[in-house]
């Protein structure tokens, strides 16, 4: 997330807006993910998974779950939706400083509370 907020801004967008834009991007990911995975399913009813459940192994499975790129989609798209939270929580505590002027020491409640 940072790294698509500094392109964003580096792209001539204001910094008030680029915030709200580079929020578009992991939505716009999520958004065609799930589209793909309802448009694409590989496993229902009357599908490839419809047989009854074999036996096989842990170790024999686990091979298809690594290598489905569904999955791998699905898990960067959860993974680069994570820097939200980080820049919001680096990004916005610095904006709140310098806006309303707020003293760093109001954070270390926050702190104590997470240190329990």
């Amino acid at each position: 997330m940072p790294l698509a907020y500094e392109l964003v801004l580096r792209l001539g967008v204001p910094i008030t807006v680029a915030w709200r834009v580079t929020y578009l991007l992991p939505c716009t990911l999520l958004i065609t993910t799930g589209l793909a995975v309802l448009a694409f399913p590989n496993d229902h009813p009357r599908g490839v998974g419809a047989g009854a459940k074999t036996g096989n192994s842990l170790w024999k499975v686990v091979p298809g779950g690594v290598g489905n790129y569904r999955a791998w989609v699905l898990a960067l798209t959860y993974g680069y939706c994570y820097g939200v939270e980080l820049i919001m929580e680096n990004v916005a505590a610095n904006f709140f400083r310098k806006r309303f002027h707020l003293p760093w020491r109001l954070r270390a409640p926050r702190r104590r509370a997470s240190a329990r």
